[in-house]
This record gives structure tokens, sequence and C-alpha cells, in this order.
């Protein structure tokens, strides 16, 4: 995967002036040869560099960063994963932000956040307005003036990771949110900006194959590990409860009634684990006790007899979409929703060649989207209400959503859905 990453932006970061340092902890020479063969084709903005392949990823970060002399010649520093690209045309926009002098770039939210950027010197508005994922890797950029030679290391790990074992009761997994906003509240010149949500900023490679991470570890990172790091934050930031509910818990509803209903058919939650987090629920559900027991206790063969395999296949979207694609014929195509799942469902579209066939992206307010994803058009679903007797409509979101969606569509006349999930 690092392979596809480098080959699509190599030349892309060659060009901005940005150098490349690629921290390595794989078992064999295989990165490290990688790099040798682009370092061979005349990219000397790429480093290598080991890391220990027997720490956690937030030791590895604590690692990297507290090699101070190693930065010192450098403004930014942007952490961003083996399988996460920046579109080139965005990066030469980003490059413009780094020209100035901020403490924290943020690339905005996916699907969400304001259209316009957000500037600000007061460091619980950023807090508040800013902060949501800023724990994922690509959407931070932070300055170098937030590294020194005064900061205690040992005491954030313990604060904000603790055990080095993620299946540790006192693993953490948010050490990055927890280090940008202990430092930010520090110095005396914070100056932020979190872009607007104008355009889609980063591509996940397609070798990534829609997949998701931390399934199995859903309510340790999300759940617990999440609102822990909000609440150990320092006093400064006086609105944490409101930050964790609208945490991206509520951007993808982690913890609402068709998730947890999915985790309970694949045997990730039950009663043990309601019990086992009665503490975290009032912060990332909207469900009370009685409802979360309920589907806790409810056996699976009931949920499956009720729901369908449909709460069960949240990780068969690839396959169903493949599904899907073979009843489209000459149709032309819309997808409804322009958010993970509607990047991904376009995405695939156009590598299995239904380019021609994609019209464009509907949603229900496109002030609250990008205005293009995938190089299409993002747009109100009235707009494309002439051609709706014509086209096969792909409705990109999670099934309760859907369920509502599919009726609006209806009451609309479209009569050709077809349901990602």
């Amino acid at each position: 995967m690092l392979k596809e990453v480098l080959d699509y932006e190599v030349k892309s970061y060659e060009t901005a002036g940005i150098d490349i340092a690629i921290f390595d902890s794989s078992q064999d020479e295989s990165t490290r040869t990688l790099i040798k063969e682009y370092k061979s084709m005349g990219y000397n903005n790429i480093s290598y560099h080991r890391t220990d392949p027997n720490q956690c990823i937030d030791y590895k970060i604590i690692e990297i960063w507290k090699k101070i002399d190693f930065f010192k010649d450098y403004k930014y520093i942007w952490l961003i994963n083996d399988s996460i690209s920046i579109y080139p045309d965005a990066l030469n926009e980003i490059c413009n932000y780094l020209e100035e002098d901020y403490t924290l770039i943020r690339l905005p939210v996916e699907g969400s956040g304001a259209r316009d950027d957000i500037v600000t010197m007061d460091v619980n508005e950023w807090f508040v307005s800013c902060s949501k994922g800023m724990g994922h890797m690509a959407s931070t950029i932070m300055s170098t003036k937030l590294l020194d030679d005064n900061i205690d290391w040992d005491l954030l790990r313990d604060k904000y990771v603790g055990s080095n074992d993620i299946h540790s009761a006192d693993h953490g997994f948010f050490f990055t949110i927890g280090f940008y906003l202990e430092r930010i509240a520090e110095i005396d010149d914070f100056r932020g900006i979190m872009i607007g949500n104008r355009r889609k900023w980063r591509r996940d490679s397609p070798l990534k194959n829609g997949k998701s991470y931390w399934n199995d570890l859903v309510f340790e990172v999300w759940a617990k590990s999440y609102t822990d790091t909000i609440m150990k934050l320092p006093d400064v930031y006086n609105e944490k409860e409101r930050v964790i509910k609208e945490s991206d818990n509520s951007l993808f509803g982690r913890f609402e009634k068709q998730s947890l209903i999915s985790f309970r058919i694949q045997g990730l939650y039950s009663v043990e684990v309601y019990k086992r987090y009665k503490d975290y629920w009032k912060y990332v559900s909207s469900l009370n006790n009685e409802e979360l027991f309920k589907i806790a206790e409810t056996p699976v063969s009931i949920l499956k007899e009720k729901y369908g395999e449909t709460y069960g296949r949240i990780d068969k979207w690839s396959d169903n979409l493949s599904e899907i694609e073979k009843t489209v014929e000459s149709n032309r195509i819309i997808v409804y929703g322009a958010g993970l799942y509607g990047e991904y469902v376009t995405g695939k579209l156009i590598r299995d060649g239904y380019e021609d066939q994609l019209i464009g992206i509907a949603v229900s307010d496109p002030s609250q989207n990008v205005d293009m994803l995938n190089g299409v058009a993002v747009k109100q679903i009235d707009d494309y209400s002439e051609i709706r007797d014509q086209a096969v409509i792909i409705v990109a979101t999670l099934p309760d959503t859907a369920r509502v969606i599919t009726g609006i569509l209806e009451e609309k006349g479209y009569k050709n859905i077809r349901h990602l999930f």
C-alpha cells in the first residue's frame, strides 16, 4: 500500500518542497528497499527511519517527536499514515496556509464542517469548534514550536496512553489529541485555523478497499478512551461533555441503535459489554440505559429474524456494491450521500468503469457538504428530478438513515433505488 500511495503523491510533495520521513517498524526490509528505489529515481525529499515494532503507535509518535533536533529546521510536522494521500490540487491550497504562522492547521471533518475557514486565538474555541476528528492521521498539521526540550514526555504518555498493550484496560488511543490540546494551552501565542469544507482533501488508497479499523475495539476506543482523554484535559477546556457528544461517535452513529444492533449480531456487544461501559453511555449515546440493555440482552437469533442480515453486514458493503453494479446495466447512476460511504461508492464505481454513467451525488443540504467528491458534483436531490425515471439511485448510508432517505426518494418519484447495506 505504501508504494501505491507514494507513486500517487511523491511528485506532488517534491514540487511543494515538503520532505517525507518514513518511520517504519515492519519486520522485513521491503520498506527500506522501496525508499532506496525512490531515492535512486532522484527523490531526495524522502528519508527512512526505524521504529520499535514492539511499541504501540502512540509510543512510536512520542519517540519520533522527542527527536527535537531532527525537526529543528522544519516549520511544520504533519502525521500521515501509509494508506492516505493528499490530492495534488488540495496540497497546493494547503501550501498557501503553510506560509502563515499558525500553531495548528486542521483539515475539515469528512462530510461536515463550516464552508469558510475558522481562525481563532482562543484555545477553548478551538477545542469546541475544531477538535472533532483531530485524532485521525492527516487531520492536523502542527507547528514545530509545540516541541521543546522541557516537555515531560513520560507524564503525557502516562496520562494519555498508559499501557503499551492495546488490549489492556489501561491503554489510551488518543495521545495526539491530548498532546495538541495540552501544548496549545501552555503557549501564549496560539493561532489555529480549520480550513473550510470546500473540497475533498484526502484520498484513501484503493488497496485499503473501504476497510474500517478498530471494529473489534470499538467500545474500548470510542466509548472509553476518547471520553477519558477529553475528561483528562486541562480545566481551561470547559465544554468537555459537549465535545464528546459532538465527536466522531455522533458522526458515524457508533453507539446508536443501528450500530449497536450490528455489533450485537457480530458478537461485539453483550450484557457484559453494556455493564463494562455503563459509566460512558451518557456521553456517547442518545439511547437510555433501558434501550441499551434491551439490545444487549436480545438473542442474536431474534435480531437476525427481525432485521435480516443487513445489520450484520456492515463490513460487507464492498461485496454488496459489486452485486449492485451487476444490476445497473446502461442506466444513469446517482449516489445519495457524500460522506464516508458516498466517497467509497463513487470511487469504486469509477474504478470499475461506470464513470460515464455516474451523473452525480445527491444530498439533502449541499451547504453542509463538499462541492465535489472523487471529481463528481454534489448537488441537492431535487436537481436530479428530470432524470429520476432513467436513473438508478444508490443510497450510501447506514440502514436506519437509508430507510428515512428511501421514504423521501419514493415521495419524490424515484423508483429504481438500491441500498449499500
